[in-house]
């Protein structure tokens, strides 16, 4: 058995470097294509924040463990959880985009993991009643009946 050293020419390594290349660039594209068709599971799906309280001035609406408290305690646990399902639900639609407007009931919204909290703004007419976020620049519309399931007293 000869130890016969296989010798390639400039071509023919330029070649192999060629195709290496190319197969690299097959790969990244065919791996990619996957990855991107690939169905988020439901165990990595994202969460959206979840409300911990609402400052609505007076009195606020908190989380305490597993349960939620008013400060004025004149609320039922039903009336608190509805406030706060319409309001998680608020947050996380996306709203009309508006101009500024500084007039109306400030509110603050904490959501956990998050240190400060949505500034919304509550303004009342007389059939109707708007929110406005400005910090994102959205707002939302409801006629006046729905007003005690995102504001339980009159203002």
């Amino acid at each position: 058995m000869s130890s016969d050293k296989i010798e390639l020419s400039q071509r023919q390594w330029l070649n192999i470097i060629i195709i290496s290349i190319s197969v690299m660039f097959f790969l990244f594209v065919v791996l990619g294509n996957k990855i991107n068709q690939a169905p988020i599971s439901s165990n990595m799906s994202i969460k959206p924040y979840q409300i911990s309280r609402i400052d609505f001035g007076e009195f606020e609406f908190s989380r305490d463990d597993q349960a939620w408290l008013d400060t004025n305690k004149q609320y039922s646990a039903q009336k608190i959880k509805s406030t706060l399902l319409n309001w998680q639900q608020l947050i996380s639609q996306p709203g009309q985009s508006y101009s500024e407007n500084s007039l109306g009931k400030t509110l603050l919204v904490y959501l956990e993991g998050q240190a400060a909290p949505l500034v919304i703004k509550l303004q009342i007419g007389t059939d109707e009643f708007h929110i406005y976020w400005p910090e994102q620049s959205r707002s939302y519309q409801f006629p006046k009946t729905l007003l005690a399931g995102y504001y339980p007293e009159k203002i």
